[in-house]
């Protein structure tokens, strides 16, 4: 796989909030869509953050947005890699049998009301 884009991680412990990205009356966008409003509204955080986040999921970050929501995906646009038949793929974290998992979503499908970008503050 080749990285196209990453976005810095200062290495701060930070509190993260999912946030919704879709606009009234839309149940999903396109990928290049949703990556846009991410740096919009300076929600673009990449690979480095989901595995910070997945590394500190005992704690109550991770807890927190869980009790929100069972079937919520956090996903992290700022990092975009590309397989060898030029598809485009970004980090996502999800729920599985109560833990947090890093996996990579194709970013050319469909993005829903169940993905959400995350809000970070140091």
């Amino acid at each position: 796989w080749k990285l196209l884009e990453d976005v810095e991680f200062n290495g701060y412990t930070f509190w993260a909030e999912p946030t919704e990205y879709l606009k009234f009356g839309e149940s999903y966008v396109s990928g290049n869509a949703m990556r846009q409003r991410a740096k919009e509204f300076n929600l673009n955080l990449g690979q480095r953050h989901a595995e910070y986040l997945l590394n500190h999921q005992e704690g109550i970050v991770l807890t927190k947005i869980q009790e929100r929501q069972q079937d919520l995906t956090l996903v992290f646009p700022g990092t975009v890699w590309q397989d060898r038949y030029g598809d485009r793929y970004v980090p996502v974290l999800y729920l599985d049998r109560g833990r947090w998992n890093l996996a990579w979503f194709w970013l050319d499908g469909s993005w829903g009301s169940n993905d959400y970008l995350i809000r970070s503050y140091t």
